[in-house]
């Protein structure tokens, strides 16, 4: 089964109860382990700075250090700019779509922001249907065609690894 929008927030806010009490260097250890509290079946929860640097991944600790991948919110922004506008303005969620690396199926997933401090923001995505059904092609693209945002994101990623993100 799949999480929900409630268990993601509830992870991301665990994973800032964590970083506030033991700081962030600490806090590594647990927040990074893939098979620690902070993965739970679909849910994880990372860190990113402003500039979209990765502090660390739930899922991957080997990307901490590395950019952001280079996603498309629903309406166009780059997935890392818009988590810190939500952040800066109090908005709690980001829609965005994101490539299942196993069925290449576009979705589109939702993040929880919790801001911990002005270097620092954290994510929980989440699919916004909780079946993961592939979503709607957008605008006038033909059936089976990709949206422009997010083939122009893509094309940096064919390089590195496809993150569930």
């Amino acid at each position: 089964s799949q999480g929900s929008p409630d268990e993601a927030q509830a992870l991301a806010e665990r994973a800032a109860q964590l970083i506030q009490s033991q700081g962030l260097e600490r806090a590594l250890p647990s927040l990074q382990d893939p098979d620690g509290p902070f993965v739970d079946r679909d849910l994880f929860v990372f860190g990113v700075n402003p500039q979209g640097t990765l502090a660390f991944t739930s899922q991957d600790p080997k990307q901490a250090g590395k950019p952001m991948p280079m996603l498309a919110t629903t309406d166009g922004r780059l997935l890392h700019e818009a988590l810190w506008q939500a952040a800066n303005t109090g908005q709690a969620w980001v829609e965005y779509e994101s490539c299942d690396a196993d069925t290449l199926q576009m979705s589109v997933k939702m993040a929880h922001v919790t801001r911990v401090n002005d270097g620092l923001l954290l994510a929980a995505p989440v699919y916004k249907d909780p079946t993961g059904r592939k979503t709607e092609r957008r605008g006038d693209a033909p059936p089976g065609h990709l949206s422009r945002p997010y083939l122009d994101a893509q094309a940096p990623m064919a390089t590195g690894s496809v993150l569930p993100f």
